[in-house]
């Protein structure tokens, strides 16, 4: 089923790399939780075709590990080192 494709390597991860070379993307933000083990496969694959990934390691349903702040002063950094400066 979607769910199937959605998570389970190889079939998602060639999903992703095709809807960010399709939509031109310049770099993903990735939340990766602790209970997909398919995050690692995502995120090397994307990183394989020259697309910047910034991982966001928390859960999906349990805000209280992020510090809201900070997480946007990470990505606001990350998206000039890695998607506008390249």
């Amino acid at each position: 089923a979607f769910r199937d494709q959605m998570y389970t390597p190889p079939w998602s991860v060639a999903w992703y790399v095709d809807q960010a070379r399709r939509h031109r993307v310049d770099g993903v933000v990735h939340l990766v939780s602790a209970d997909s083990r398919s995050s690692w496969f995502t995120t090397h694959a994307l990183r394989g075709e020259g697309i910047p990934v910034f991982e966001i390691h928390a859960d999906n349903s349990d805000a209280r590990s992020l510090d809201p702040d900070d997480l946007r002063r990470q990505v606001g950094e990350w998206i000039t080192r890695e998607t506008i400066t390249r």
